[in-house]
């Protein structure tokens, strides 16, 4: 008796595993033809937002302190916590003449920009907080306890970013989780190096 093996079953892993495995996955933005006319989900809610500061430098450190590894002068934490942000998730230029207009410090695939910040914190209370960040308004939305003004900690405060895969699958399909994780790591670090910029250490904030 002679087995023969089921070939197109071991056809997809076999092709997933070699530099053919893009041509395998479902990815309507490598046909742009396929996504016309669709439009973002939209929705709106109401929300208490915590601006933070906007009267800031240009730059965290100068050259020659970055050459040296020393942090930025001394500035309030609600400040440095303003600079941290701004540098890591904020919208930074416009580019009109762009497909893509809007841009900030990390890059980001076709700016869908599908990775949320989270920041946690002690307040002078004593109480844990997390607030979630959005960009647009460079303010912190308080997560389940509303009317607490943003205190930057003295203690240890966590950074925390969640990937939405939802927001860019109808784009990328399969390769959906990819483009996500990859912003991810390289918002990890920048959040490194402005951590560092910034004067904390990894006893201060952690990622």
């Amino acid at each position: 008796m002679t087995m023969t093996p089921h070939i197109d079953a071991l056809a997809d892993p076999w092709v997933l595993s070699t530099d053919r495995r893009l041509d395998v996955l479902d990815v309507p933005a490598f046909n742009m033809r396929d996504i016309e006319g669709l439009i973002p989900p939209r929705m709106t809610r109401a929300v208490r937002l915590h601006c933070l500061p906007t009267a800031l430098p240009r730059e965290i450190q100068s050259f020659a302190d970055w050459l040296d590894a020393r942090p930025s002068a001394a500035r309030s934490g609600l400040e440095r916590l303003s600079l941290l942000f701004r540098y890591l998730a904020s919208p930074l230029r416009y580019e009109p003449l762009n497909v893509y207009q809007v841009h900030r410090a990390v890059p980001s695939a076709r700016c869908a920009f599908p990775v949320d910040l989270l920041f946690s914190c002690t307040g002078r209370d004593s109480v844990s907080r997390t607030y979630l960040y959005h960009p647009e308004f460079h303010a912190l939305e308080e997560m389940g306890h509303a009317g607490t003004p943003v205190h930057a900690a003295d203690g240890c405060a966590t950074v925390t970013a969640v990937g939405r895969v939802w927001k860019v699958v109808r784009k990328y399909g399969d390769f959906a989780p990819f483009p996500v994780m990859l912003e991810a790591g390289m918002l990890l670090a920048q959040l490194r190096h402005l951590r560092g910029a910034l004067g904390w250490d990894g006893h201060a904030m952690e990622t």
